[in-house]
């Protein structure tokens, strides 16, 4: 019974810990950011204070350990925090228009992180998760993406060097999925289901009893064809009464 008793006391014991520790954590973070404003408020009215902090976080810069630890600290807020997210890109959109050098120094870096292969696949990669969530989630924006991607095919689709270069680049595909039997197999397969669907369609069957009428009447415009099939009806008859004479 005393056992039990000094068991549920020491759980309690734990769980005032666990509720003292999670109320001092949200203390401490409440004291950092009225820190942090303050800062902010005194870096925009005090110039003496801004080129400080300025020189002091050009010093910092150059410990490679601190560059490392700010990077992670911020893609972590960046990734748990929507509030810090939005003012980062506030402030900084804001900066690179009143701010020439900045904008200028950030340009350059980001003209030297897009040399390294490793940060340009994780910037396309982030890119194209933040496309397809926006996608899926903006009606607006995927509408507009559509009506863009529609306007580039046409542009592109103009241009006879990139018509030329879609032409080859399918028939490489092409001939490289003929290698493959399976697929060789699955495309035939799909073929006579889609044309024994196409079949029980009165329509589509009229449609192409029309069609071939018509490139008929086209082909017997044609000399060349007309001379061919001339050739080819003498020669069947001419087997066919070699035949009737053997029998």
């Amino acid at each position: 019974m005393h056992q039990a008793t000094s068991d549920n006391q020491t759980t309690q014991a734990e769980v005032n810990v666990d509720g003292s520790s999670s109320i001092a954590e949200r203390k401490r973070e409440r004291q950092r950011e009225r820190q942090r404003e303050r800062q902010r408020e005194r870096y925009q009215t005090d110039p003496t204070y801004a080129e400080r902090q300025r020189e002091r976080q050009r010093e910092l810069r150059k410990d490679p350990a601190y560059v490392q630890r700010e990077r992670e600290h911020k893609r972590e807020r960046y990734q748990t925090d929507p509030a810090y997210a939005e003012r980062e890109r506030v402030r900084q959109r804001g900066r690179y228009q009143t701010d020439p050098a900045y904008a200028k120094r950030h340009r350059e870096r980001q003209r030297e992180l897009r040399k390294d292969p490793a940060y340009a696949k994780r910037e396309r990669e982030r890119e194209r998760v933040r496309q397809r969530e926006r996608y899926h989630t903006d009606p607006a924006y995927a509408e507009r993406e559509r009506k863009r991607k529609r306007e580039h095919q046409r542009k592109l689709r103009k241009d006879r060097a990139y018509a030329e270069r879609e032409r080859k680049r399918k028939r490489e595909h092409q001939r490289e999925l003929r290698k493959d039997r399976a697929y060789a197999e699955r495309e035939r397969e799909r073929k006579r289901e889609h044309q024994m669907e196409l079949r029980k369609d009165p329509a589509y069957a009229e449609r192409e009893r029309e069609r071939k009428r018509e490139h008929q009447m086209e082909l017997r415009k044609d000399p060349a064809y007309a001379e061919g099939q001339k050739i080819y009806m003498n020669t069947y008859k001419r087997i066919k009464i070699q035949t009737s004479n053997k029998e």
